[in-house]
């Protein structure tokens, strides 16, 4: 029967019988693997807080040209109350009213452009360590941090995660020596 513990010995004792040179290959690449995850944990966190802080300028933004367009149209309507039908005053605020639009759109775009481009970088970057990992066939729990989403007093749920944590590790130790064709036995032989 395959339990955790015969597939661990069995690991360990495969990890013993190598070579100077396959186990620094090994960790080379486990560690490889681990960094990976990490950074792509934090591509995307930071990818997330691109995208939160990109939404709320652009609230602000709208709320701030709503405010613009009621300004202008009060001082458009007093203008016209208390100087009448001056063709100059109205060419004026028109001009600026244009003015005013054209430099929100300009700076719109620059800043949308901006973000487009930044938002396209993160992608690349997570899905360029995205395939570093899954060049292993690692598709594991290990990569969520399970921990963050439970109350850490829950010794269940920490219990949990270890035994998570620790087969996710099983499985990429395996994966990494099935992809240097370094087999491992799964099944005990008593």
């Amino acid at each position: 029967m395959k339990t955790s513990e015969n597939i661990r010995e069995n690991i360990e004792e495969k990890l013993k019988s190598l070579s100077a040179f396959e186990k620094s290959e090994f960790e080379k690449r486990f560690r490889f693997i681990l960094n990976s995850i990490l950074i792509k944990n934090n591509l995307v966190k930071q990818s997330n807080a691109l995208q939160e802080t990109y939404q709320s300028y652009v609230e602000a933004k709208t709320r701030l040209q709503n405010k613009l367009v009621l300004l202008l149209a009060f001082l458009f309507l007093a203008s016209y109350l208390f100087y009448g039908q001056n063709t100059n005053l109205y060419f004026l605020w028109g001009l600026i009213f244009v003015l005013a639009i054209v430099i929100d759109v300009i700076k719109s775009t620059i800043s949308e452009a901006r973000y487009s481009i930044m938002l396209r970088n993160f992608i690349f970057e997570i899905q360029r360590y995205e395939n570093d990992i899954n060049q292993y066939g690692f598709f594991t729990q290990a990569e969520v941090d399970l921990i963050s989403e439970y109350d850490e007093e829950d010794e269940s749920l920490i219990d949990k995660f270890r035994k998570k944590k620790i087969q996710a590790e099983f499985e990429l130790q395996l994966a990494i020596l099935g992809y240097m064709n370094l087999e491992v036995e799964l099944e005990n032989d008593n």
